[in-house]
């Protein structure tokens, strides 16, 4: 969804990095104009791409640790980095120009939820046809088993219980 939004709302040049080949393909359908697997060298093929200078801004939908670290090394100066997931993946910090993970002016931010406001914006681009989101329905009674392939990463979209 945060692909498809950011397709819909701004002329960015898009990548898009996972594990999965499946979900890689379908980043590329939503319009990640690059795709790149999440691999030791995942970060080395971010910065070719940028020419050296980094990703003005990353948004980590994920928040574990492979993909903090990854974001930390190719957000670029002055970059936005958004850590939408909840993954428990963390980096050291500090006030002084000695510190690594990050390039001077970068502006860090959690953001699980969006405002009232933000909301509407995306039904909007909903009404519009501009995104969309696939979805896997699963009896109530089936909750446990729509858990499990949520976090097998097995559902492409979103897990729907229907009482």
């Amino acid at each position: 969804m945060g692909l498809q939004i950011l397709k819909a709302t701004t002329g960015v040049r898009l990548i898009a990095v996972d594990s999965s080949q499946q979900k890689l393909d379908i980043a590329r359908e939503h319009g990640a104009d690059e795709v790149i697997t999440s691999d030791a060298d995942a970060a080395a093929k971010i910065l070719e791409l940028t020419d050296g200078y980094g990703a003005d801004a990353v948004f980590d939908f994920v928040g574990v640790q492979p993909t903090v670290t990854l974001a930390t090394q190719v957000i670029a100066p002055d970059g936005a980095l958004r850590f939408v997931g909840l993954g428990g993946g963390m980096f050291p910090y500090s006030a002084d120009s000695l510190t690594e993970p990050l390039p001077w002016g970068v502006d860090v931010r959690r953001s699980y939820g969006g405002t009232r406001s933000d909301q509407r914006q995306v039904l909007d681009l909903a009404r519009l046809g501009s995104i969309s989101v696939e979805t896997k329905t699963y009896a109530l009674d089936d909750a446990t088993q729509a858990f499990a392939d949520l976090e097998a990463g097995t559902v492409p979209g979103r897990a729907v219980l229907v009482p």
